[in-house]
């Protein structure tokens, strides 16, 4: 982890400002690049750097400083970097710093210097005055990173995604906050080609994989119709799989990409035709509607002709808002392990 403070030392700058870090010394170029991201609140990026090694940050952005800086990362191992920027003042002042901007502001000798120094009786005055506005300021800065996917958290992520997708795009049980956001992040991307299709399902797949491995264990589920899981009940017992094996084969093809199997099939435009084929054993798994469901499984259920009907309701939605309009989607799906 890397916090930045302004020269003050006192002052975080502001999640407005995008970081790219580089290794000092070296083309600050694309493949170079280090770690990169927009600042959370309180000047804090999440990065992991070589300790004792040198790196130069680039900042942009409206509020950013105007020149990089180069710092050696903290030789501690888990301790974070604190950067002061040079030549910089920070937009968002902390309590210290808008403590110590109001002693500078008193005029000359109105105070002796040991009161208006930390301890002092005037400086406990500016020290109370200065809480209030560093509450507002931090109310302010809480506020404008929640509005950028990249430095919201928690609960504001979800209200990102559901003020651009509703329903369509929630958090599986239990995903972390980075997966979902790479989901978002890559459903955000182009969409209306076939490619963009296939990436945006295989990425799908890809999250809930990672999510059987975090469920790993037991888990207590709702069929769609309301009842308990019919295969087991409560603690279904899933056995540990290969990730790789929780990922199926995504390709998407219409007649122009696919001439010789779309005239076997009978497929012609407006159609095109997804086909998911897992190659692991019988306990293929997938989330349907946001919950564990193990009645859902692709055993039995593979398609050799295209057909409507999705192997599972979240790939449907993930499909009609990501085709291009005036398009049918046909689905094959099928386990061969």
């Amino acid at each position: 982890m890397v916090i930045f403070l302004d020269e003050s030392g006192n002052n975080a700058l502001p999640p407005l400002v995008l970081v790219t870090i580089y290794p000092a010394g070296v083309p600050q170029t694309s493949g170079n690049i280090v770690a990169q991201g927009y600042l959370n609140v309180g000047g804090v990026l999440n990065a992991t750097l070589l300790g004792a090694v040198e790196y130069t940050a680039v900042f942009q952005g409206s509020q950013a400083p105007a020149n990089p800086v180069t710092f050696q990362a903290n030789a501690k191992p888990g301790q974070p970097t604190t950067v002061i920027v040079p030549g910089y003042m920070s937009p968002s002042l902390s309590q210290v710093g808008y403590a110590v901007a109001q002693t500078q502001l008193w005029v000359n000798k109105l105070f002796g210097d040991m009161a208006k120094n930390p301890g002092g009786n005037a400086y406990a005055l500016a020290w109370g005055m200065a809480a209030a506005l560093a509450y507002l300021d931090l109310w302010t800065q809480n506020a404008m990173a929640s509005t950028r996917l990249l430095t919201c958290s928690g609960s504001q992520i979800d209200t990102w995604a559901y003020d651009f997708f509703g329903n369509a795009f929630l958090r599986f049980p239990d995903e972390s906050d980075s997966i979902f956001v790479s989901r978002i992040l890559t459903f955000l991307g182009p969409k209306g080609t076939l490619s963009a299709v296939q990436t945006i399902i295989q990425q799908y797949y890809v999250a809930t994989a990672l999510q059987r491995q975090l469920e790993a264990e037991t888990n207590i589920s709702y069929d769609t119709t309301g009842g308990y899981d019919t295969r087991g009940g409560y603690d279904v017992y899933v056995p540990p799989q290969p990730i790789q094996e929780l990922i199926p084969v995504v390709t998407v093809w219409d007649r122009m990409t696919n001439p010789t199997t779309a005239a076997t099939y009978g497929v012609s435009e407006p159609q095109f035709v997804i086909n998911i084929g897992f190659t692991g054993p019988s306990l293929v798994w997938y989330l349907d509607h946001s919950f564990l469901d193990f009645d859902t499984i692709l055993a039995g259920a593979n398609t050799n002709t295209p057909s409507t009907s999705a192997p599972d309701p979240n790939v449907a939605a993930l499909v009609n808002l990501s085709k291009a309009v005036g398009t049918q989607p046909l689905y094959q799906y099928s386990l061969t392990g």
